[in-house]
């Protein structure tokens, strides 16, 4: 057989004469100096890489179409440094900045439609293409302003590429001297490495490498940013943690087996867990005293565990678990909260709509919890579906300092590291010995990694952060439902509460799941599990055809359907898609048919439907990654078929988020080392012959490396030494501190029962204008600014500009408020108007700033 024209026997004489190289020792040497210098050269290429800043003359700015204009930026800056720009794979590549006369403008990533129907200083740079326009719509050639790029450069793959070749090939000939050097000094590596990443943060935190842009170039941070990143990760951890445990104290409350494996007690406490955090939660905002109530109701949940008689050996193994997770958990959700903050006191925020629609739901939930107004909108309520995460966050929005962005950004990526791989750790635990494989664990961390739409979907799409140890109970129990048919119905009936309370979406695929065991011995059941089953069954069916009546037209003509390499394009979509044929396949030789038919339906409804059936996509790679993990070792031909298509669906998951591959590269750590710490742990409990004791030292060390990193670092960003920055909003910020205080004083000038006008753009993207979710900060009620979330004025433009008609009316002072038809009667009326737009001569200012100022509008 031969490949490009070479046969297979030559390759391999080629690889034996290559290891048979030997130089002499001062040649072994001096080769290793050199490779390690060269590493050390590309490093510093990289951690030092500049930013340039050229002009753009009018003799190269052509005409689009519209309001948009054309110019052709150079692809290569200098020798071995790039300017990026945006492609099909990486939408959100491009780091440029478009400045006019030294002022930002507006956001960039902006289709070229929206260039040229809207202007307003929006820009692309797809390729070398760049399309942009001015602030004002004049044209760039003649208006007498300068026009310039500041674009960050970045090194060549090429670069990259060829390091990693000259690596491959010294891998080949010095192997075996390095495998050697590996096992006489393995005890070593890990803290030398540790100490010098520690060190590195160290030096960049105390300025010795000037300023380090560590994701996008913006504004440096402060101290209550990095304080308030970490505050909320831990808040959000400690709550996920204690609903756990207080879940698993109810099922030792009712059960008679007080010397149950802590496994299969917290993995089926898991979906109870969600149930008990939405009662606590529901008690803590509609009850008077409310939260004191849920603390002590936690408390007497948690109070059952004494009567738990659990093996010292296996409650320290847990615990140690979970000590060593954490910190990846917390680097993970420090990073995300840093890079998608919300507005502070000093800094401007840099959230996408959905964040902002997650976050600004709490400060809805803490005003009324029922029913759940769209405060952004007078008219119109809200779904409580896919709030269970903003309606914790609500009840601490009244404490000092807490920030629902951070909490959503921070709280829900570290929470999504902890309950993910916490339920990993314990699924690990409960099987059997024989089972462990240390191909079966790298096949597990890397369905997890690859189970994931990109990094920023957790915090973008905030339910996600329960599903993925959902999809882990939901598996063990329906495993256990082969045996014993009631867990066959409490994998359905958690699979559909569950998913309920985060992604509902995920009942499609989930909830079949746990009815795939029941089919087989369905006609042996017990009437009373029959009519159980039948129940639940005729729920689900119900629920999902008024969720598919509800939302299915909406999101189909909001997006297009078709996988992404089908809507976008690109090498890393095109192989997650071949990985998904890939992996449908593999789960029908893993599993009965039954099993298989579901999980391939997963697969089908993504790449039918991607935009709105991405969580099948989670749900059947993660089945896929735990049926693979445990049986991979029975034919190479399986493992082959496993590793390829895992491996296939990585890329999408790790180089297509907004902020680029930087945090692609922070979730394969992050999420990657909390993986194997969760497997080593569980599979030392009980396999001896493999090197657990080993890898366990070296994650000790990893996992405290990190803890010490992570507070060495944001010490950095508070100095403003280290800045990371999602890029999101490279234009003028939409979300500023003046924004902040202005809805501040919303909340606290004017009565509870108040109408807010606020001053708006028609664009239906803006964070301050048709999707002004922020406007929920003040918690009071305003006639229009978040009109993109009702349907009825998102699909209907007469309606929409009827009512933009009336909202302009009144801030003009032609139409007084109280004409004006609402849902009830209000005690007054204020106005939210920029600096720049004249109030009617009769209102009364009550408060400003530089930007905005609150007026009382008589009634």
């Amino acid at each position: 057989m031969a490949l490009f024209g070479v046969r297979r026997d030559d390759f391999a004489r080629l690889i034996s004469d290559a290891r048979s190289i030997r130089l002499p020792a001062y040649g072994r040497r001096r080769a290793l100096l050199t490779l390690i210098l060269t590493h050390l050269a590309v490093g510093a290429a990289i951690l030092f890489a500049p930013t340039i800043t050229f002009r753009l003359a009018t003799d190269a700015i052509g005409p689009h179409e519209g309001d948009a204009y054309s110019a052709r930026l150079p692809a290569r800056a200098w020798l071995i440094y790039q300017i990026r720009g945006d492609s099909s794979t990486w939408p959100s590549a491009s780091r440029v900045r478009l400045l006019e006369d030294g002022n930002p403008l507006g956001p960039p990533h902006t289709g070229h439609a929206k260039i040229r129907d809207r202007g307003g200083g929006a820009y692309s740079h797809w390729g070398r293409s760049f399309v942009f326009s001015v602030s004002d719509g004049t044209d760039p050639r003649t208006n007498g302003r300068v026009y310039s790029i500041e674009a960050p450069l970045t090194l060549d793959p090429l670069i990259l590429l060829f390091l990693a070749s000259i690596d491959a090939i010294a891998l080949i000939i010095y192997g075996k001297e390095a495998s050697a050097f590996v096992c006489a000094h393995h005890h070593a590596l890990i803290p030398v490495i540790a100490a010098s990443i520690v060190a590195l943060a160290v030096l960049s935190s105390l300025g010795t490498f000037g300023t380090v842009t560590a994701a996008a170039k913006g504004t440096p941070g402060d101290m209550d940013l990095a304080v308030g990143v970490l505050a909320h990760a831990l808040l959000a951890c400690t709550i996920c943690v204690a609903a756990w445990i207080g879940s698993a104290g109810l099922i030792l409350a009712f059960t008679k087996d007080r010397r149950k494996s802590i496994s299969s007690v917290f993995l089926s406490a898991f979906p109870i867990s969600i149930v008990l955090l939405a009662i606590l939660t529901w008690v803590a905002l509609a009850i008077p005293y409310g939260k004191i109530i849920a603390f002590l109701l936690l408390l007497v949940c948690g109070s059952f565990l004494s009567r738990w008689h659990t093996t010292r050996s296996e409650l320290g193994r847990s615990l140690l678990a979970l000590a060593l997770i954490i910190p990846f958990a917390l680097a993970f959700g420090i990073w995300m909260g840093l890079l998608w903050h919300g507005p502070t006191a000093t800094l401007s925020g840099s959230p996408s709509g959905d964040l902002a629609f997650y976050a600004s739901a709490s400060w809805s939930l803490a005003l009324q919890a029922y029913p759940l107004l769209n405060i952004g909108y007078e008219a119109s309520v809200l779904q409580y579906v896919n709030m269970l995460f903003p309606a914790i966050g609500a009840m601490f929005v009244d404490a000092p300092g807490f920030d629902p962005f951070l909490f959503i950004a921070a709280g829900g990526a570290a929470s999504y590291v902890l309950l993910t791989a916490s339920a990993l750790h314990l699924y690990v635990a409960d099987r059997r010995p024989e089972r462990l494989s240390l191909l079966g664990g790298a096949i597990l961390i890397l369905a997890v990694l690859a189970a994931m739409r990109y990094p920023y979907w957790v915090v973008e799409s905030i339910p996600v952060v329960f599903v993925p140890a959902l999809t882990i109970s939901v598996w063990c129990m329906a495993t256990l439902g082969r045996k014993n048919p009631r867990w066959a119905l409490l994998a359905m009936l958690s699979a559909l509460l569950g998913t309920a309370l985060s992604k509902v979406v995920a009942a499609s695929i989930l909830v079949p799941i746990g009815a795939t065991t029941l089919l087989k011995t369905v006609t042996r059941w017990p009437m009373k599990l029959k009519l159980l089953a039948s129940a639940i069954t005729a729920v689900f069916l119900i629920y999902s055809t008024y969720m598919m009546i509800r939302y299915f037209p909406s999101s189909a003509r909001t997006f297009n359907f078709g996988s992404e390499a089908v809507r976008i394009g690109g090498f890393a979509y095109i192989c997650r898609d071949i990985a998904i044929l890939l992996l449908g396949a593999l789960v029908f030789r893993l599993s009965d048919w039954t099993i298989a038919l579901v999980i391939a339906g997963g697969f089908l409804s993504f790449l039918i439907f991607s935009a709105l059936f991405h969580i099948n996509f989670v749900c059947a790679t993660l089945l896929a990654g735990l049926m693979s993990f445990a049986t991979v070792d029975n034919s190479m031909s399986l493992r082959i078929h496993a590793v390829t298509a895992f491996v296939l669906a990585l890329p999408a998951a790790v180089f297509t988020d907004p902020a680029g591959a930087s945090t692609g590269f922070v979730w394969v750590l992050c999420m990657g080392c909390a993986t194997l710490a969760a497997w080593v742990l569980a599979a030392s409990t009980s396999t001896s012959e493999l090197p657990y004791r080993d890898v366990r030292r070296a994650l000790i060390v990893t996992s405290a490396s990190a803890a010490v990193f992570s507070i060495v670092a944001l010490a950095g960003v508070a100095k403003g030494h280290i800045i990371v920055d999602s890029g999101w909003n490279r234009g003028t910020p939409e979300l500023t501190p003046d924004v902040r205080d202005i809805w501040l004083a919303v909340r606290h000038d004017t009565p509870s029962n108040s109408l807010i006008f606020v001053d708006q753009s028609n664009g239906m993207d803006s964070l301050i204008g048709g999707y002004n979710s922020y406007s929920r900060a003040g918690q009071r009620r305003v006639f229009l600014a978040d009109y993109i979330l009702d349907l009825e004025l998102r699909n209907n433009p007469t309606r929409r500009r009827e009512v933009l008609a009336i909202n302009d009316g009144v801030l003009d002072g032609s139409l007084p408020p109280s004409a004006v038809q609402t849902r009830r009667k209000y005690d007054g009326f204020f106005a939210v108007l920029p600096q720049s737009r004249v109030p009617a001569s009769n209102w009364e200012k009550v408060h400003e700033n530089r930007t905005y100022a609150l007026y009382r509008i008589p009634g």
